[in-house]
C-alpha cells in the first residue's frame, strides 16, 4: 500500500507483529518474558479480529490518499488546461484579421435578378444601382449574362432604363452574351419583351414553358439584324 500514511501504518505493524508473536507461542517458540506477557491470555479471535480491523483501516486510509493524489493530479491538469487556454487565446489575438471577403458583385446582383424573376416582376436600372451599391452597375450588368449558356435566361432584360424600355446598353449586353445585334429599335425591343417572358418562365414556381428566344447567336448570323 504505497498510499499508506503513518498512522494506520503503524497500528498495522503492531498488530501483525503481536499476532506473529501469537503464533510463535503457540507453535512452541521460546519466548523473551516481555514477549510472553503480550500474548499471555490472548486467544486466536482476538488476534484474527484486531487485525483484521488494521487492515481495513489501512484499505481506507491507502483508499483516501490515493483519492487525495487523483483529485491534486487532475487540479493541476485543469490548471495547466486553462493556462494552454489563455496562452492560445492571447497568441490568437496577436495574429492579424483575416480581411473580411469582398461579396463578388457580378453574383450578389444575379441573385437579385433571379428573385426579380421569380416575382415576375422588373427592377429599375437606378434603383439596382442605388440598392446594390455598385461602383459600375453598367460593367457588373453586362457581366452577369457574359457566359450566357444556351436556353438560359437574359436576366438583363429584367432591367428597365429611364425610359421603361431596356437599359441604353442593352445592344452591348447582347453582344457580351455572344448573341447577335439587332440594327432596329422595334426588333430590339421585341428581344427584350421576350427575354422577359422567358426569365419569368424560367425562374417561375413551377416553372412555365419558356418561349423561344427571337435572337440568335451571333456566329449563326453573317451579319447584324
Amino acid at each position: 500500500m504505497p498510499n499508506l500514511t503513518k498512522a494506520p501504518r503503524k497500528r498495522a505493524r503492531r498488530a501483525l507483529s503481536a499476532a506473529q508473536t501469537w503464533l510463535a507461542q503457540h507453535d512452541g517458540a521460546t519466548l523473551p518474558p516481555s514477549q510472553r506477557a503480550v500474548v499471555a491470555g490472548m486467544t486466536l479471535g482476538h488476534y484474527v479480529k484486531s487485525t483484521e480491523e488494521a487492515l481495513k483501516e489501512a484499505r481506507e486510509s491507502a483508499g483516501a490518499a490515493k483519492r487525495a493524489q487523483q483529485n491534486q493530479e487532475a487540479k493541476q491538469l485543469a490548471r495547466a488546461e486553462r493556462h494552454r487556454h489563455v496562452e492560445e487565446l492571447a497568441a490568437r489575438a496577436k495574429r492579424p484579421a483575416a480581411p473580411p471577403r469582398k461579396e463578388d458583385p457580378v453574383g450578389r446582383l444575379t441573385r437579385e435578378l433571379v428573385d426579380v424573376a421569380a416575382r415576375g416582376g422588373t427592377v429599375t436600372f437606378d434603383s439596382l444601382s442605388a440598392e446594390s451599391g455598385l461602383l459600375s452597375a453598367r460593367d457588373v450588368l453586362v457581366a452577369v449574362d457574359r457566359t450566357l449558356a444556351p436556353g438560359v435566361p437574359l436576366l438583363s432584360a429584367l432591367v428597365t432604363g429611364a425610359e421603361g424600355g431596356p437599359v441604353a446598353f442593352f445592344r452591348d449586353v447582347l453582344r457580351s452574351a455572344g448573341l447577335a445585334v439587332p440594327q432596329t429599335d422595334e426588333a430590339l425591343q421585341a428581344i427584350w419583351l421576350r427575354e422577359q417572358e422567358h426569365a419569368h418562365a424560367a425562374y417561375a414556381n413551377p416553372s412555365r414553358p419558356v418561349p423561344p428566344r427571337l435572337v440568335p447567336p451571333a456566329s449563326q448570323v453573317p451579319s447584324t439584324m
